[in-house]
């Protein structure tokens, strides 16, 4: 009767955990808020396979299979087809992530005798707050290494070793730098053979054979990679640009300046990456840290990376590599120290698991999703109804340039580009032209992606000089293909092909046109020259009085709008034109301000991307009216 109720309980808190999830990531596919790419990119793939063409994407073109040799797509493909959908997807996302308690389960029950002791660990897994941000985020192929590892590290304890090789075979279709796992399983039965734990003649089983398996698949996949990606290279390489352009010249330049390796490994932000991924389980795997062999040569790739092991590792898919060697190392120390006499005499041992409890509860809501969490339940907005409505208008099968926010809803079918990449023209990175050639029937346009332009492309090196150059080609290209408006609402517009008809959001005029509200204001290099409500909004007038060098967002209420759209910014303005620009805002008191600003996106509490700020500098007076 025991064990079926320690059963019952741990399946309890497992099905708790999916289903709260997986409802708040329903609000949150309705709210528009899986905007991180990732989920658009794996449901247009695995689509585009169920129906035939397999591993195609026309979000980074030609095939999935240029990006990563994620080999498990096609197992999953079967399951996705009984309901093709994004949410098809992130349910078993959220799934693979619960039931890696069982696993952890399992272990624990070879190592206690204690039914709640056996218990702590499960619940420590499901309210770990970087296994939340992990649920919560974009889908990721490389969340089903979760519970492969764990079920290798508990076939591994068991003397397993067929049981053991068959999830190490799966980890390797996983994604192909899990090759590195292997290879640390591999590290972790030397260390133990070295302490006598294991026999000698088991070399060539436990070590041998992962290793070379896991350097062949690694290999192939290295090629398959470059073979299907247009430019003939692995493109994640580019993260390590610091080192070298390829796996020679990277491995190059670690043998020829070690002590800068060194240094780089243990700069300040590998080390805070370090303790924040330890701090949930109170620096436990430092007590008996065999386990986190397996994520040694892992953790050495994210550390090498440019920027190092930065935060986004917590906060989006990145933390599966590290996670399951972690709880298994926290649960080794924790059983080391409950068999210690010598250890936190201050401390009662009975006390612990409580203290455990509390330190995960306060990093979930410092470094998780925290009590902002409570907003994933909110339903859609005024915008979120109006990009609704405007994906409806799009027929299922048509090509379409989908902005950021719609490009997940949209990516069910066979051709579906994303405004990111086709407004500046290049890929991922900029490695290479992004080209269409496929003409869009459809182009769903968002404002608040050309703040989003405005923030990141000026400050990177490949996008700099695009930057100036993108509105012109993407009004050529809406004047070439004559689209017009079928839909504008809530800074959202849909064009149609051969529709015909004015741009969205902005008008133009050779000569100052009538105007309801007429002023006449400095604001910075520009002139406010006055306003009238319209039915998608205000609309604002300004003029220029000689080139302007620098791009302007404007600030209306405490927000802030495109000036110009993206389709003719301030750069573009001609003197003497007065240019008309219509933010989706009610009409009423307004408080308005230019800016030049900077930045990128931060993770929201729900897992959805959202406007960071870095610098917002001031380029003229507030102007406030009526």
């Amino acid at each position: 009767m025991a064990a079926k109720r320690e059963k019952l309980i741990l399946w309890a808190g497992v099905v708790v955990f999916a289903a709260t999830i997986f409802i708040i990531s329903i609000f949150k596919y309705f709210r528009f808020g899986f905007n991180g790419f990732d989920l658009a990119i794996y449901n247009q793939t695995f689509w585009n396979t169920v129906h035939g063409r397999w591993f195609m994407t026309s979000i980074n073109p030609p095939s999935y299979l240029g990006d990563h040799a994620e080999w498990l797509i096609v197992a999953l493909a079967p399951l996705y087809a009984l309901l093709p959908h994004p949410l098809t997807l992130v349910l078993l996302n959220i799934i693979a992530i619960a039931v890696s308690a069982i696993p952890i389960w399992l272990i624990a029950k070879i190592k206690f005798s204690d039914a709640k002791t056996r218990l702590l660990f499960p619940l420590l897994w499901l309210i770990n707050p970087y296994v939340w941000n992990l649920s919560l985020f974009e889908f990721h192929m490389i969340t089903f290494a979760v519970p492969l590892t764990l079920f290798a590290a508990y076939f591994f304890l068991k003397d397993r070793w067929i049981a053991f090789m068959v999830m190490v075979a799966a980890l390797l279709l996983c994604r192909e730098d899990m090759a590195f796992i292997v290879i640390g399983f591999a590290l972790l039965a030397a260390f133990e053979m070295i302490r006598r734990r294991k026999q000698r003649s088991a070399v060539v089983k436990w070590i041998i054979v992962p290793i070379i398996l896991a350097i062949i698949v690694f290999a192939l996949d290295q090629k398959i990679i470059a073979h299907f990606n247009p430019d003939g290279i692995y493109k994640f390489f580019i993260l390590y640009s610091w080192l070298g352009s390829s796996a020679g010249s990277i491995a190059s330049a670690i043998i020829r300046d070690p002590l800068k390796i060194v240094l780089h490994l243990f700069s300040l932000t590998n080390l805070y990456l370090v303790l924040a991924l330890l701090l949930p389980v109170l620096f436990l795997p430092f007590i008996r840290a065999r386990f986190l062999i397996v994520i040694a040569i892992v953790s050495i790739e994210y550390m090498l990376t440019s920027g190092g092991g930065e935060g986004v590792i917590i906060k989006t898919q990145y933390a599966a590599a590290f996670l399951p060697a972690i709880i298994l190392a926290a649960l080794e120390g924790y059983e080391r120290l409950m068999n210690s006499k010598a250890i936190l005499k201050f401390i009662p041992k009975e006390i612990l698991p409580a203290i455990m409890i509390a330190a995960s509860v306060y990093v979930w809501l410092v470094y998780g999703p925290g009590i902002g969490l409570a907003n994933g339940f909110a339903a859609p907005d005024a915008r979120a109804q109006a990009m609704q409505a405007a994906v409806a208008l799009i027929p299922k099968n048509a090509p379409v340039v989908a902005s950021v926010d719609a490009l997940t809803e949209l990516s069910s079918r066979q051709t579906v580009y994303p405004a990111t990449y086709f407004w500046i023209g290049k890929k991922q990175y900029g490695t290479s032209d992004y080209s269409v050639p496929i003409a869009p029937e459809y182009v769903l346009l968002d404002q608040k992606d050309f703040v989003y332009f405005a923030m990141v492309y000026p400050r990177l090196d490949w996008a700099k000089k695009l930057y100036p150059t993108a509105p012109a080609r993407l009004r050529s290209f809406l004047e070439n293909g004559n689209y017009g408006i079928v839909f504008d609402r809530n800074g959202i517009a849909v064009l149609k092909r051969g529709a015909g008809g004015p741009l969205p959001f902005v008008a133009v005029h050779e000569t100052k046109p009538a105007i309801l509200n007429a002023i006449n204001e400095k604001m910075g290099p520009l002139d406010f020259l006055g306003w009238a409500p319209g039915a998608t909004g205000m609309h604002l007038f300004f003029s220029a009085d000689q080139k302007i060098g620098k791009d302007l967002v404007i600030k209306i209420n405490g927000e802030f709008f495109p000036l110009g759209n993206g389709l003719y910014p301030a750069t573009d303005w001609k003197p003497g034109e007065t240019v008309e620009i219509m933010p989706p805002v009610a009409t009423g008191k307004m408080e308005m301000r230019l800016y030049t600003v900077s930045g990128g996106l931060n993770v929201a509490s729900d897992g959805s991307l959202v406007f960071g700020l870095d610098t917002a500098r001031p380029e003229s007076d507030i102007v406030t009216f009526p």
